[in-house]
């Protein structure tokens, strides 16, 4: 569980990165209402295929008492190794990956550092890490209030 909102693409990269067996997202992005703003990545880092999708949301639709379902308290979890917390040390090597991907260091031209970028993240997590990368590129920052 990442400790605070994070991109969508982040979360792919985290379940590489941690070699873990899925992902899940929820948003209220543009995804059609009856996902109910749910979005599973499997260990490639993609959101899973239709086929498994609707597998999913079988065992989803099963359910008819979700009281029934068993819990597993949180330190008992983190106790097993079931819950972690993922923090900042993955949003470093995130944001590493994604600078390395932009024009690279040995290939990299100068930018006029004037030129204006506009962004919205439109609400969404990506305002942060973007804010971020610009900034430690040299391109002043300017918010703009609603």
């Amino acid at each position: 569980l990442f400790e605070d909102v994070r991109p969508t693409p982040e979360l792919s990269f985290a379940v590489r990165h941690l070699n873990a067996v899925a992902g899940m997202v929820i948003t209220a992005s543009h995804n059609p209402p009856e996902y109910n703003g749910y979005k599973v990545y499997g260990p490639d880092g993609g959101q899973i295929i239709p086929e498994i999708a609707d597998r999913v949301i079988a065992h989803i639709n099963r359910i008819k008492d979700y009281s029934l379902i068993k819990r597993l308290d949180r330190p008992i979890a983190v106790q097993k190794g079931l819950f972690n917390v993922i923090g900042p040390e993955v949003d470093e090597v995130y944001l590493r990956k994604v600078k390395e991907l932009a024009i690279r260091d040995k290939d990299r031209i100068e930018i006029d550092k004037s030129i204006k970028i506009v962004y919205t993240p439109l609400h969404g997590a990506g305002n942060i890490p973007i804010r971020r990368i610009l900034k430690e590129r040299g391109f002043n920052i300017v918010g703009i209030k609603d």
